[in-house]
């Protein structure tokens, strides 16, 4: 067999030679290609899982604080709602120890007054009767208002019935309030004055709730007005709502405390309510009636000069 020239195996292995360098030099290349698409790959997701770790990790920093914070809040809400209920259980155990005290007073006054009668039956002129009978009865209505606050005393606000509204003529309730307190301030020397001509007109609330509330108000102005002085039961009729007031010139109510007659056995000057009858559970009781309706309680008052609360009630075309 005849071998090929050496020159042509030379040149047949350096070709050889260079092919196989070229194909290795493509496959490197295209290794170190693949290599740094990868390499790039894996910075890119290693950017995206560490921006995503960081994320919840704010994520998991800010739930915990926020369950640290409502944790917190949640403890300071019971901690002021045990204070405010021991507060109001101390109120109502001094309201029963003072109205158990009070009521001494109107009782023997009572007695008094009946075992006068019967003594001195045939002695008293009608008149004379007739003065010992309205002593006895005005005592026998304090005993039954006192009587209502201490039962109204064991009541939670959350536990008052539920306003049932209706439409209603106000000035038959105007009518109603006006019977039932023009004699008692007659009584004590105060005018009172009942707006019912303004009043003909149809409201939508619970008919009973604001008798109470209004009687309230009416009570407490009673209550703090000397004699001489007057009381007046208002509205004013508005577009959709009628506004209703009651005015007096009592004592009035210093500006510091204003804030306050709404709570629960809040008394102003409690010497001042003693001597009155004061437990300190009017105002509470109607703000909270007017509350179930949706009305804002206003007061305004002026030492020595008087106070004037008023709320609105929904007006009806009827």
């Amino acid at each position: 067999m005849q071998l090929p020239p050496l020159s042509e195996t030379i040149s047949l292995s350096a070709g050889t030679a260079l092919l196989a360098t070229v194909l290795l030099l493509i496959v490197m290349g295209g290794s170190c290609y693949v290599l740094l698409t990868l390499l790039r790959r894996m910075r890119k997701l290693n950017k995206v899982v560490a921006e995503a770790l960081s994320d919840q990790q704010e994520q998991l920093s800010s739930s915990a604080f926020s369950v640290e914070d409502a944790i917190g809040s949640f403890k300071r809400r019971v901690e002021e709602e045990k204070a405010r209920r021991e507060k109001e259980d101390a109120a109502r155990r001094k309201l029963i120890a003072d109205v158990s005290h009070d009521l001494r007073t109107p009782i023997t006054a009572i007695q008094g007054y009946i075992e006068t009668l019967i003594t001195l039956e045939e002695k008293l002129s009608a008149t004379e009767r007739r003065d010992f009978l309205e002593s006895a009865l005005r005592n026998t209505q304090a005993i039954t208002l006192q009587i209502q606050d201490m039962l109204t005393a064991f009541a939670r606000p959350s536990e008052g019935r539920r306003a049932q509204k209706k439409e209603f003529p106000l000035n038959e309730l105007f009518r109603d309030l006006e019977a039932r307190f023009v004699q008692r301030a007659s009584q004590k020397g105060v005018s009172l004055y009942v707006a019912n001509g303004e009043a003909k007109v149809n409201v939508y609330a619970d008919r009973a709730l604001m008798d109470r509330a209004i009687s309230n108000l009416l009570a407490n102005s009673l209550r703090y007005t000397p004699a001489g002085g007057t009381i007046r039961l208002d509205c004013e009729q508005k577009p959709a709502t009628v506004e209703i007031a009651v005015a007096d010139t009592g004592i009035g109510i210093p500006e510091s405390d204003l804030p306050h007659v709404v709570e629960r056995f809040y008394r102003v000057d409690k010497d001042r309510s003693r001597s009155t009858g004061g437990t300190g559970l009017g105002l509470a009781i109607a703000k909270e009636i007017l509350d179930s309706h949706g009305a804002q309680f206003n007061v305004t008052s002026e030492v020595g000069r008087g106070t004037r609360i008023w709320f609105e009630l929904e007006r009806r075309n009827g």
